[in-house]
Protein backbone atom coordinates (compact mmCIF):
# COMPACT_ATOMS: atom_id res chain seq x y z
CA UNK A 1 0.00 0.00 0.00
CA UNK A 2 3.14 2.36 0.72
CA UNK A 3 4.08 1.76 -3.35
CA UNK A 4 0.53 3.00 -4.02
CA UNK A 5 0.23 6.05 -1.75
CA UNK A 6 4.07 6.96 -3.06
CA UNK A 7 2.15 6.76 -6.33
CA UNK A 8 -0.33 8.95 -5.80
CA UNK A 9 2.08 11.43 -4.01
CA UNK A 10 4.44 11.39 -6.98
CA UNK A 11 1.62 12.27 -9.41
CA UNK A 12 0.32 15.23 -7.40
CA UNK A 13 4.00 16.42 -6.86
CA UNK A 14 4.40 16.57 -11.04
CA UNK A 15 1.16 18.25 -11.41
CA UNK A 16 2.19 20.99 -9.06
CA UNK A 17 5.28 21.01 -10.53
CA UNK A 18 4.71 21.08 -14.33
CA UNK A 19 1.31 23.52 -13.62
CA UNK A 20 -0.97 21.32 -15.33
CA UNK A 21 -3.41 18.10 -15.02
CA UNK A 22 -3.86 14.54 -16.60
CA UNK A 23 -5.27 11.50 -15.26
CA UNK A 24 -3.52 9.39 -13.12
CA UNK A 25 -3.74 6.43 -15.16
CA UNK A 26 -2.67 8.20 -18.11
CA UNK A 27 0.83 9.14 -20.66
CA UNK A 28 1.86 12.54 -18.41
CA UNK A 29 4.59 13.19 -21.40
CA UNK A 30 1.90 13.51 -23.94
CA UNK A 31 0.61 16.27 -21.92
CA UNK A 32 3.81 17.95 -20.22
CA UNK A 33 5.85 17.80 -23.81
CA UNK A 34 3.51 17.08 -26.28
CA UNK A 35 5.74 17.13 -29.26
CA UNK A 36 8.19 13.99 -27.48
CA UNK A 37 8.84 10.94 -29.67
CA UNK A 38 10.48 8.52 -27.96
CA UNK A 39 13.13 5.60 -29.68
CA UNK A 40 11.39 2.77 -30.90
CA UNK A 41 13.29 0.12 -29.24
CA UNK A 42 12.69 1.84 -25.62
CA UNK A 43 8.91 1.76 -26.95
CA UNK A 44 9.62 -2.06 -27.60
CA UNK A 45 11.68 -2.77 -24.77
CA UNK A 46 8.60 -1.17 -22.37
CA UNK A 47 5.59 -3.04 -24.17
CA UNK A 48 7.80 -6.20 -23.65
CA UNK A 49 7.18 -5.90 -20.11
CA UNK A 50 5.20 -8.94 -18.97
CA UNK A 51 2.66 -8.02 -16.03
CA UNK A 52 -0.01 -9.65 -14.03
CA UNK A 53 -3.00 -10.12 -16.16
CA UNK A 54 -5.13 -10.35 -13.52
CA UNK A 55 -6.36 -6.40 -13.44
CA UNK A 56 -7.31 -3.79 -15.75
CA UNK A 57 -3.87 -2.33 -16.12
CA UNK A 58 -1.34 -3.48 -19.19
CA UNK A 59 2.19 -2.70 -19.70
CA UNK A 60 1.14 1.27 -20.76
CA UNK A 61 2.34 1.89 -17.09
CA UNK A 62 5.78 0.77 -18.28
CA UNK A 63 5.70 2.53 -21.05
CA UNK A 64 4.73 5.89 -19.57
CA UNK A 65 7.03 5.25 -16.81
CA UNK A 66 9.59 4.65 -19.90
CA UNK A 67 8.34 8.07 -21.59
CA UNK A 68 8.81 9.79 -18.67
CA UNK A 69 12.51 8.64 -17.75
CA UNK A 70 13.68 9.82 -21.26
CA UNK A 71 11.80 13.14 -22.16
CA UNK A 72 14.24 15.94 -21.33
CA UNK A 73 11.72 18.00 -19.75
CA UNK A 74 10.72 15.30 -17.15
CA UNK A 75 13.97 12.78 -16.52
CA UNK A 76 15.51 14.86 -13.73
CA UNK A 77 11.60 14.34 -11.71
CA UNK A 78 10.47 11.83 -9.76
CA UNK A 79 9.16 8.98 -11.97
CA UNK A 80 5.13 8.94 -11.04
CA UNK A 81 4.59 5.38 -12.52
CA UNK A 82 7.96 4.01 -10.72
CA UNK A 83 5.76 2.89 -7.61
CA UNK A 84 3.06 1.03 -9.44
CA UNK A 85 6.27 -0.54 -11.37
CA UNK A 86 7.41 -1.30 -7.90
CA UNK A 87 3.71 -3.41 -6.97
CA UNK A 88 4.15 -5.98 -9.96
CA UNK A 89 7.96 -6.11 -9.09
CA UNK A 90 6.56 -7.95 -5.58
CA UNK A 91 4.23 -9.92 -7.29
CA UNK A 92 1.27 -7.80 -6.41
CA UNK A 93 -1.26 -6.11 -8.65
CA UNK A 94 -3.63 -2.86 -9.13
CA UNK A 95 -6.76 -2.41 -11.11
CA UNK A 96 -8.25 0.62 -11.69
CA UNK A 97 -12.05 2.00 -12.14
CA UNK A 98 -13.13 4.99 -14.05
CA UNK A 99 -9.54 6.57 -13.43
CA UNK A 100 -10.82 7.44 -9.86
CA UNK A 101 -10.30 4.48 -7.73
CA UNK A 102 -7.21 2.18 -7.27
CA UNK A 103 -7.38 -1.31 -5.66
CA UNK A 104 -4.05 -2.80 -4.87
CA UNK A 105 -3.62 -6.76 -4.30
CA UNK A 106 -1.07 -8.39 -2.55
CA UNK A 107 0.61 -11.45 -4.65
CA UNK A 108 -1.56 -13.56 -3.19
CA UNK A 109 -3.98 -11.80 -5.17
CA UNK A 110 -6.22 -10.44 -1.80
CA UNK A 111 -7.09 -7.10 -1.44
CA UNK A 112 -4.21 -4.48 0.40
CA UNK A 113 -6.64 -1.59 -0.02
CA UNK A 114 -7.43 1.52 -1.92
CA UNK A 115 -6.96 4.42 -2.80
CA UNK A 116 -9.70 7.22 -4.30
CA UNK A 117 -8.39 10.01 -7.01
CA UNK A 118 -10.63 12.97 -7.27
CA UNK A 119 -10.42 16.66 -8.57
CA UNK A 120 -11.92 18.98 -6.29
Amino acid sequence: MHAAREGKRRWKQAEELFGMQWPMFEDAVSVISPNFSMESRFVDVATAIDVPELRNVNNRIALWCMRWARCPKTADYPNPYEPWIEIWENGGSFSVEHGQFVDIYDALGMSAGALTVRRA
